[in-house]
């Protein structure tokens, strides 16, 4: 006979009923992109109990992924959660050279 035990630890945020409530206002808006919906939901997810793997196959997002945006809310709070593209500037052609091109 073998015994196997595993041992899943959860850490649960506690989240104040107005972050509850600027969260899921997040997730139904229509006025927010999609990405912040979903980094939204994570949260709750995690706020709830969810395991990070769980929250990260639901949102269809990798678990660095899921990590990133749990440590922004936690520095930032909602305001966290919008917008910040990784990386340098998308512009592959400087302005001054593209603007000569297509003139």
């Amino acid at each position: 006979m073998i015994l196997l035990c595993l041992r899943v630890v959860v850490v649960c945020w506690s989240l104040q009923r107005t972050e509850l409530v600027e969260l899921r206002a997040l997730i139904n808006s229509g006025e927010v992109a999609a990405a912040v919906g979903t980094r939204a939901r994570i949260v709750l997810w995690y706020a709830e109990g969810r395991l990070k793997r769980t929250s990260r196959g639901w949102a269809g997002v990798s678990r660095p992924t899921v990590d990133l945006w749990l440590g922004r809310y936690a520095a930032e709070g909602a305001a966290g959660l919008f917008g910040q593209r990784p990386g340098g500037s998308r512009e592959q052609v400087p302005a001054r050279i593209g603007r000569g091109c297509w003139r």
